[in-house]
Formats: structure tokens, C-alpha cells, sequence
């Protein structure tokens, strides 16, 4: 492939661009360089969700490529070699060192940031040491992001704790998370009423409000949005 040419991956539903090292160098600025991120995180929707929230930013982070499942995750990193890696401890069923493993000796030159549970693994597990950050799901997307920019510029973070946000979240009942979390892991309205015992007009009207409000036109903008605000158990 010569400098500066363009090739589509496709990923899990969408199709990614690699842009080859060359192209980032020219044309602009050292300032206009971005921090070339690929997301893995559990699921594929959650995956997609939190890559657009975290490009919907427009700051200093591109999303690459994003997958919910191990082995595109890997063949995705082996073939981006992104800057930085944002891996979810739950990425890989067998543990969270496998996946890092895996994505060690596909892209060595890449950066890893673990995304951890609040209350989840400590510090000093095994995996981190070789994390340059540790990032906890109840951070908010600009500290994410934050950290992701500061890993690529060289930086070992270690655990990064969440900041005390002063914003209050949408006020969402304990049946519009319910409804949330299975919307998360992509089940349609039919499916989440069998599961939760309710009529489909009742799912209906609760996924209603749950847009209302977060003020989302989409499950994929509500999923992102809930991203954003911490609402979503990313387990």
C-alpha cells in the first residue's frame, strides 16, 4: 500500500478506515494529530455506543475500530496498530490477561487502558502491570478521554479515580435501567417483554420515556448518552 493511501476494514457492523501513518504527518500540524483509539468492550453495541460517545467529544481522540467479540477485536488491533487500546476487563470470557495477550503480540507498539469496575479488581492485579492506565467505569467520558491522550503522549497513569461530578444524571426508575441494560446487550422490544414479563405496548411506552429522557432519538443515541452519564453497568 503506498503513503498515504486509504484502506476499509470492515468491522462488526460498520466499516473502519486505516490511515496510514504518513497521512497523519501530512497536511497538518503536529496540534491536529489524533490519539487513534480502538475500543473492545463487551458486546457489540456497548462497543459502538461508547466509540461514538467518546467521538461525539471532537477533541483529540478518533475512534478507529471497535468490537464486542475477541477475535475481531484482535485481528482489528493487528491490522489498525492504533495508538491506544481501551480494553474492558470482561472482553475476553477466559479473563482479562488473555485478551491482553492476545493484543500484546498483535500490536506490541500500542498502548493499553483498562476499563475496571469501581469496586472491581485492585490496583496491583497481575493484568494492570502491563496496563498503562486503569480507568474506572464510573468516570466520565471527558476524563476518559483525558487519559486516553495522555497515554499515547508516553504517560503511565496506573488507577485513575473518578472525579466527583457536580451535574446531576437523568433521573432514570429502576424499570427504564432494566429496560437499558437489555437494550444494551441489543434485544428488541418483543424479546425485552418476554423477558421482563411485560406487554410489548408497556416496553414500548417505558423505552419512550427512557428516550425522553435522555433526550436520545435512537437506541444507539440513548446508549451512548447512558455511556456518557455512567448509567450503564458496562460488566
Amino acid at each position: 500500500m503506498a503513503l498515504g493511501d486509504t484502506q476499509s476494514v470492515t468491522g462488526d457492523t460498520r466499516s473502519v478506515t486505516l490511515h496510514t501513518s504518513a497521512e497523519a504527518s501530512q497536511g497538518g500540524t503536529k496540534g491536529s494529530y489524533k490519539t487513534r483509539v480502538l475500543v473492545l468492550v463487551r458486546h457489540n453495541l456497548l462497543a459502538e455506543a461508547i466509540a461514538t460517545a467518546l467521538g461525539s467529544l471532537g477533541g483529540g481522540v478518533e475512534v478507529i475500530g471497535r468490537a464486542g467479540r475477541p477475535g475481531k477485536g484482535v485481528a482489528l488491533a493487528a491490522l489498525l496498530r492504533p495508538d491506544v487500546i481501551l480494553l474492558d476487563e470482561a472482553f475476553h470470557r477466559n479473563g482479562p490477561q488473555r485478551a491482553l495477550s492476545s493484543l500484546k503480540t498483535a500490536t506490541p507498539e500500542s498502548r493499553v487502558v483498562a476499563l475496571i469496575h469501581s469496586a472491581g479488581p485492585a490496583p496491583n492485579a497481575p493484568w494492570l502491570a502491563s496496563c498503562a492506565a486503569a480507568v474506572s467505569k464510573d468516570a466520565c467520558l471527558a476524563d476518559l478521554a483525558s487519559v486516553l491522550e495522555a497515554v499515547a503522549g508516553g504517560a503511565s497513569l496506573g488507577l485513575v479515580e473518578p472525579a466527583e461530578r457536580a451535574e446531576a444524571k437523568p433521573a432514570l426508575s429502576k424499570r427504564e435501567l432494566e429496560v437499558l441494560g437489555l437494550i444494551c446487550r441489543g434485544l428488541a422490544n418483543k424479546e425485552i417483554a418476554r423477558i421482563l414479563g411485560l406487554s410489548h405496548h408497556t416496553v414500548h411506552n417505558h423505552v419512550a420515556r427512557l428516550f425522553s429522557r435522555l433526550g436520545a432519538h435512537s437506541r444507539l443515541e440513548a446508549l451512548s448518552i447512558a455511556a456518557r452519564e455512567g448509567l450503564l453497568n458496562l460488566g
